[in-house]
């Protein structure tokens, strides 16, 4: 038996509907007007990182609470800590502040790479610093085997300098 079907179960979920924040999950209207709200306003969620004497007077729970606060009041921004649609990350230290908002939804180190066997830009390029004088040969021949000869050679001199 579910629990607002009972005359007990009744009577706790009235006394519930006192406190903000607890929803009874059978009032319609109430989750029609928090869908409209969600619609307008983004749900965020504030982390917090500390170091030397803040770190030792202030936990970062306690000032992502502050934090998170003044942005709900200023903004009028809903709070939600399991699926934010927005982070805010700050790094307090005794000297600087840095807050930031991640731009994608992963991390970039969690990316998939194209695996090829061509050459990195950053391994031709210190080749080519280490051998200046056979730059064009070096270029041609690299292009011959990619079969990208005619490219290369359009752009590069021989004689040319960087």
């Amino acid at each position: 038996m579910l629990p607002h079907k009972t005359k007990r179960g009744q009577a706790a979920l009235e006394r519930l509907k006192v406190f903000d924040g607890i929803p009874p999950p059978y009032d319609k209207r109430k989750q029609e007007e928090d869908e409209e709200d969600s619609l307008h306003t983004p749900f965020f969620r504030v982390s917090c990182r500390c170091s030397g004497v803040i770190a030792r007077s202030h936990t970062s729970q306690r000032l992502s609470r502050i934090i998170g606060m003044a942005i709900k009041e200023d903004l009028g921004w809903k709070v939600d800590l399991r699926e934010p649609v927005l982070e805010v990350n700050a790094y307090l230290s005794d000297d600087h502040c840095i807050v930031g908002i991640p731009l994608l939804k992963h991390p970039l180190a969690s990316r998939t790479y194209m695996k090829h066997n061509g050459l990195h830009s950053t391994i031709a390029w210190a080749m080519s610093s280490l051998f200046h004088q056979a730059l064009y040969d070096f270029i041609y021949a690299i292009s011959e085997y990619l079969n990208i000869s005619l490219i290369i050679r359009t752009h590069f001199t021989p004689g040319s300098q960087f």
